[in-house]
């Protein structure tokens, strides 16, 4: 995962369909507001062996999760639905991220891509599909 080790910041010029997306998987439209409008950073840093993420975005409080390449964990989202996920390598700089809860019909997955000093995440749902990008800072 060394690929994604640094600080990332969401360069919201580059961003596709987010809103559309968020709507479509039935976000109310006060939070996909809030999620369109909000600064953001990903960063990533070695842990005891594992890879400690932590995303801010403005308006919402921090996470912060160790992870593991193949080993499933658990994360809550905003509006607490509790969601597993799972990190693998999928080739040089290129991660997929699967999250789930089939109690609560939630299924989508990221992809994050790091090419130089650059990662484009693409997140996909129910069909659906939107990018962000985030420069290395």
């Amino acid at each position: 995962m060394e690929a994604l080790h640094g600080k990332w910041k969401l360069d919201k010029s580059k961003n596709i369909n987010v809103e559309e997306f968020l709507t479509a998987q039935g976000y109310p439209q006060d939070l996909v507001a809030q999620v369109s409008a909000s600064e953001g950073t990903f960063e990533a840093t070695p842990d005891n062996g594992k890879t400690r993420v932590v995303i801010t975005s403005s308006g919402q409080p921090s996470t912060s999760h160790l992870v593991t390449l193949d080993e499933p964990f658990q994360l809550s989202t905003p509006e607490g639905i509790v969601l597993t996920c799972k990190c693998t390598l999928e080739g040089q700089g290129r991660f997929r991220e699967h999250y789930s809860n089939a109690a609560q019909g939630v299924e989508f997955t990221t992809v994050r891509e790091v090419k130089g000093k650059t990662m484009k995440t693409e997140t996909t749902a129910k069909g659906g599909c939107m990018t962000q990008v985030f420069n290395k800072v």
